[in-house]
């Protein structure tokens, strides 16, 4: 995406405004008004490229760069940015901003997502394609930093990596910096869920079960750099639930076994790529309905991963059509889709219809936690998830 000079002046010009609002509190940024209108225009002209989590970053970050390289300090500063620092370094600020901004369309990052219990020895590189690949450390031993998680001060540990341990490279485009939120991690975490849920569709993955370690030490098992070099990459420390799960993914006994293992892992997922490459919105509901599973099956509290199921299901069946009854015509259409005679059909729209029962109760408050039946319901509907899901991807 190349921008004109009329959309580069206006960038501009908003920047200005933004930047000689823009207060310090004892080193603490604030922003007046002119934030939203600033990023209104951004979300315009580069639509999902940037989100508000990269939008405030950019800013933040080159306001901290041009700090740091003239020895300023601000903790102890109240007031405008524009008095703490001269002409030229604001004007610097405002540039930086701008370029950043530019040149966001054609950043590429790569993302390396670690498996601590994914261990193969002579594991030969996977390619999937020519943005994923599944790699094995190629030193004895390679050191990596990531900050602790609920800890005050600056402290730190480092992650081994040996040469068997198996991690996945995604290179994806987009504005990275040191948070989950940002848009080119969260296009690498949904790459992620996606060969997820095809690797446990066809039994090459197990999630065990159980948590590793205290809180406090959550392993990151993702990383980002905008080179090749696994040793300059900086550290993300996922949420526990998801950190927890990276953890405990291993390959499954009957995969390991195969004779051709490595030619069946490429075998495998390259059917995923109809959904991961496609970036026709016609396909959006598949990538919506992978997504809303995938963290359905990491939440431990049942009552929200009930609810995370029926919007994955709503949202492989659903449309705007407001004239029927919800549960009638997603029950018809889940029955006609995965069920294969009468009998079948007739048993899953009953099923469907109790499943949507328990899922109204949750919504509307009426019920806090599930009982043995409800759980039971739960189990039925996530399969029934799973299999519309592979029926949509199959008639791509």
């Amino acid at each position: 995406m190349v921008m004109n000079e009329k959309k580069i002046s206006a960038i501009c010009k908003d920047a200005t405004e933004l930047i000689h609002e823009l207060k310090i509190d004892n080193g603490h940024k604030t922003f007046g008004d002119s934030l939203s209108k600033f990023y209104e225009k951004i979300y315009k002209y580069y639509c999902e490229l940037i989100n508000i989590h990269d939008f405030v970053s950019i800013i933040c970050d080159n306001i901290d760069n041009e700090l740091a390289k003239n020895n300023i300090k601000p903790k102890n500063f109240n007031g405008l940015l524009v008095n703490l620092l001269n002409k030229d370094n604001i004007q610097n600020i405002i540039n930086n901003i701008v370029s950043t901004i530019e040149s966001v369309p054609t950043m590429e990052n790569y993302v390396y997502i670690f498996f601590p219990n994914l261990n193969f020895s002579n594991f030969n590189e996977v390619k999937i394609c020519d943005n994923i690949s599944f790699m094995e450390g190629t030193k004895d031993k390679i050191f990596l930093c990531y900050p602790l998680r609920n800890i005050i001060n600056d402290e730190y540990r480092s992650l081994e990596l040996y040469k068997d341990h198996i991690y996945l490279k995604i290179k994806t485009k987009g504005y990275a910096y040191n948070s989950i939120d940002s848009t080119a991690i969260q296009n690498a975490l949904t790459i992620l869920k996606q060969l997820l849920f095809f690797s446990f569709d066809k039994d090459i993955f197990i999630p065990s079960k159980g948590y590793f370690t205290n809180i406090m030490y959550d392993y990151p098992a993702i990383y980002f750099s905008n080179t090749i070099d696994l040793e300059k990459c900086k550290a993300i420390c996922l949420p526990p639930d998801l950190s927890n799960y990276i953890y405990n993914i291993r390959f499954s006994d009957t995969f390991i076994k195969k004779e051709n293992f490595q030619k069946d892992l490429w075998n495998v997922f390259s059917p995923a790529l109809k959904i991961i490459n496609n970036n026709d919105p016609n396909y959006e509901y598949i990538k919506s309905s992978i997504d809303w599973a995938f963290e359905a099956s990491l939440n431990i509290n049942e009552t929200f991963s009930y609810i995370q199921t029926c919007i994955g299901i709503e949202a492989i069946l659903g449309d705007d059509n407001d004239n029927e009854s919800l549960t009638n015509l997603l029950s018809d259409r889940c029955a006609c889709l995965i069920g294969q005679n009468k009998i079948q059909r007739k048993k899953i729209k009953e099923t469907f219809k109790k499943i949507y029962k328990t899922r109204s109760k949750l919504v509307h408050g009426r019920k806090l936690t599930l009982s043995v039946e409800e759980k039971s319901l739960l189990s039925q509907a996530e399969a029934i998830l799973k299999l519309l899901i592979i029926k949509e991807i199959r008639q791509l």
